[in-house]
């Protein structure tokens, strides 16, 4: 019995010859044939592993400077007038051109020079060495008072140094 029941009973060659029949045969095979193609694939396939090689993003660096002129006034928008042709269009954009023009000037008498500056430090720095002998010079008050008065006359010619904020 277990011979008889292990085997299947074939179709009948009238049943296989049935198209319905012919065509689940034709699936089968499809099948089988597109599982075997997907293998041979697979087996062919190269792998590449990626992890090992990292790719690194190039580093960007960008240089900030401060600029103390403002840049978005600069630019005209809306209406423009050529050649004196409208005034009343012509007459803001000449004051902004002037303010423009005093707020560099402003600016450029603030500034003080390398050379100024090393004056300056060079004064402050004699002004407290004479601070802490002033009591080994007050026989010579009268080289004391002209060289205050030389300063203040110099101090009043240059322009001061501006802490900046």
């Amino acid at each position: 019995m277990t011979d008889s029941t292990a085997q299947t009973k074939k179709p009948s060659n009238r049943l296989m010859g049935m198209k319905f029949m012919q065509r689940s045969i034709e699936k089968e095979q499809q099948e089988q044939i597109e599982k075997e193609r997907k293998r041979i694939i697979s087996e062919a396939e190269w792998k590449i592993d990626y992890e090992s090689t990292e790719v690194q993003k190039p580093k960007i660096r960008v240089e900030y400077q401060p600029s103390f002129l403002s840049f978005t006034d600069t630019t005209h928008v809306g209406r423009q007038s050529f050649q004196k042709f409208n005034k009343n269009i012509e007459n803001p954009n000449e004051e902004a051109e002037q303010r423009l023009k005093r707020e560099e000037s402003k600016e450029k008498e603030q500034m003080v020079s390398d050379e100024d500056l090393m004056k300056q430090m060079r004064r402050r720095v004699e002004n407290n060495g004479s601070k802490r002998n002033r009591g080994d010079q007050q026989g010579n008050t009268k080289n004391n008072k002209n060289k205050k008065q030389k300063k203040a006359a110099n101090d009043t010619k240059k322009a001061e140094f501006i802490k900046p904020e």
